[in-house]
């Protein structure tokens, strides 16, 4: 799941995440907000949004089973 280049990893978006798995978008906020999900914001500005990596994805996905 890499951008076109094969070397800058894919970000997805909070919406994105929540598409996959089948989940409201604030579900996904709420995993991140308590630590299950690790995310990045996109700036220091309080209200930016948030990215997850592949990495980030596969690892709380493993957890989980």
């Amino acid at each position: 799941m890499y951008t076109t280049d094969e070397t800058t990893p894919r970000l997805w978006t909070v919406d994105e995440v929540a598409t996959m798995f089948r989940c409201s978008p604030q579900t996904v906020r709420r995993l991140i907000y308590v630590g299950h999900l690790r995310a990045r914001r996109l700036s220091d500005r309080p209200r930016s949004e948030w990215r997850i990596t592949d990495a980030d994805l596969r690892a709380y996905l493993a957890r989980r089973a």
